[in-house]
């Protein structure tokens, strides 16, 4: 999938953006399946994810200049409300399609997806 080629990328270019260093910032690995399945898969693009990985070490530069926590700051599932609200999809197993589950192709303004009826 593209955007967790995209996801490192963003992650180094908003380290240098908001003077992070990585030692003052974790990343649990299933805050980055949330990035990408919860907060992002919706649209066609990256942009949203880009966005968001941006707001997250916003927030967390302004910790460290404010002192409010200890160093290094851990993002996990738990928290990452705090950081960048309710999430824009659910996510959803479509692996395994039940009885009168039906997938279409839908078209809009931004693209084509699936839609799962």
């Amino acid at each position: 999938m593209k955007r967790r080629r995209y996801l490192n990328a963003f992650i180094e270019e908003s380290y240098l953006k908001n003077g992070v260093r990585e030692d003052q910032f974790v990343l649990s690995p299933d805050v980055l399946e949330s990035l990408i399945y919860e907060y992002s898969l919706g649209e066609p693009g990256v942009r949203r994810l880009e966005k968001n990985i941006e707001k997250i070490l916003e927030r967390v530069a302004y910790q460290i200049v404010e002192g409010t926590e200890n160093l290094p700051i851990s993002i996990s599932q738990s928290n990452l409300h705090a950081y960048l609200g309710n999430s824009f999809f659910k996510r959803k197993d479509h692996n395994s399609l039940s009885v009168g589950m039906a997938i279409s192709l839908g078209g809009g303004d931004y693209g084509s997806r699936l839609t799962y009826i």
